[in-house]
């Protein structure tokens, strides 16, 4: 049963279980006449286990480029490190590119690899891929598929805009997000309460960077709130539910009669709400 830490705003790890994985229309194929043919996946195939071969290549070739920051390294911040070390190569190495099409195309992390490009989902499941390969345990790594809120202050209103981040478990205990769109590592973040980042102008490697704490990119009085709704990884899918009532927020526009036993395509319809 997940446990509330400290005075986090979301039990990040997962609350409620999902037994309903399943996701349609994320993958097609196009047929002689250009036509598409979609397919049904479950949604726990996207993050590869951490025996993936694939992934374990790719994990070997980032821990040769950090060497260096790897030897001698107190034995307490390795996971630390090894989890900069795949984020770095997520920013640095993957470019963001939107799906062209007016369907959402979800790769797979060997296709991400391959491309060298995809959008934040693909670099979602790339990150939290690589983060297990590493040799991260299960239970620090999760997937969130949510969105962002936006404040805007001529309309004065809420825009949602769908989202998605990997996440990864501090060796203090934080749940942190590992923003993949953004153009370099974090060096710091200004104090306040709206955590703005400080951003290089290029890349410093992975000694300089900071982790982005999900309880402060998530709290209700940002202008760019990150709103989670599910989060996975290879073996299991679950709510993500705010800690002071145990519940999936209002916010969500969720509807209360399943708040107790949700289905994930309920959750993913209410993921695609535009104004809050």
């Amino acid at each position: 049963m997940a446990t509330k830490n400290r005075n986090e705003n979301y039990f990040w790890e997962g609350k409620s279980l999902l037994m309903d994985t399943v996701v349609h229309r994320k993958r097609f194929h196009l047929d002689a006449r250009n036509r598409r043919h979609f397919f049904s996946f479950d949604i726990r195939r996207w993050v590869t286990p951490p025996e993936d071969e694939i992934a374990g290549r790719t994990w070997e070739k980032i821990s040769r480029k950090h060497r260096r920051e790897f030897n001698g390294i107190d034995r307490r911040q390795l996971l630390d490190t090894k989890a900069k070390a795949v984020w770095h190569f997520v920013v640095e190495r993957i470019r963001y590119r939107r799906d062209s099409s007016k369907h959402d195309f979800w790769q797979f992390p060997s296709e991400t690899l391959a491309f060298g490009h995809g959008d934040c989902e693909d670099k979602a499941f790339l990150c939290a891929s690589l983060l297990l390969a590493a040799g991260i345990p299960k239970h620090r790594v999760r997937v969130v598929l949510g969105g962002l809120s936006k404040r805007v202050s001529r309309e004065r209103r809420i825009r949602y805009e769908g989202h998605s981040w990997p996440m990864f478990r501090n060796r203090h205990g934080v749940w942190c997000i590992l923003e993949p769109n953004l153009p370099h590592l974090p060096m710091r973040i200004k104090p306040g309460a709206e955590a703005e980042l400080v951003l290089p102008k290029q890349s410093l490697g992975i000694r300089r960077s900071v982790f982005l704490s999900a309880d402060r990119l998530s709290a209700d009085n940002r202008r760019q709130q990150y709103v989670p709704l599910v989060c996975f990884h290879h073996e299991s899918v679950w709510t993500v539910e705010q800690t002071v009532s145990g519940f999936i927020e209002n916010a969500k526009g969720l509807e209360p009669k399943w708040q107790q036993n949700p289905t994930f395509h309920e959750i993913l319809r209410a993921g695609r709400t535009q104004d809050l």
